[in-house]
């Protein structure tokens, strides 16, 4: 079966590489704040430029939880992990569409990324969708900082 897909034995090798990596370290404030404007970078880019990556914020209707979802192609299945070691949340591989899809949707973890990315999403939607997060947990949103030439 795996020699069809040579992809996924060298995918399930750096899966198994990237857990000696070690945790976060909380002392490097800087590498954090690279990490957040990327990261909300990478959710802004993915409406415009059609890029390998899909990232939105879902709001359930009944229970008004929250949850980030990132879609990445399966070649992207490094930048998946790394995301997912560093928030926490899973990964599922996407049956039929050579994809992987993150989600993360505790309470704390929401919070804390989007206390971490306030500030940092610039398109509308993505603006719209973020204000509803804020409202919904009570956070103060933040009008998208300016840009500098060291922005991650």
């Amino acid at each position: 079966y795996y020699y069809k897909k040579p992809f996924m034995i060298i995918i399930l090798i750096q899966m198994w590489l990237l857990r000696s990596i070690p945790p976060n370290n909380e002392q490097n404030k800087e590498s954090d704040k690279q990490f957040y404007e990327w990261l909300a970078g990478l959710i802004d880019a993915a409406t415009l430029l059609r890029c390998y990556a899909d990232g939105y914020f879902y709001i359930r209707k009944i229970n008004r939880l929250t949850s980030l979802v990132i879609t990445f192609d399966i070649r992207d299945m490094l930048t998946a992990q790394m995301i997912k070691d560093r928030l926490g949340g899973h990964l599922n591989i996407l049956s039929g569409s050579n994809a992987v899809r993150f989600k993360l949707h505790k309470y704390d973890a929401i919070v804390s990324l989007v206390n971490n990315i306030n500030g940092l999403i610039r398109t509308p939607n993505r603006i719209e969708q973020l204000k509803l997060v804020c409202l919904n947990y009570g956070i103060e949103y933040k009008d998208p900082i300016k840009l500098e030439f060291n922005n991650a």
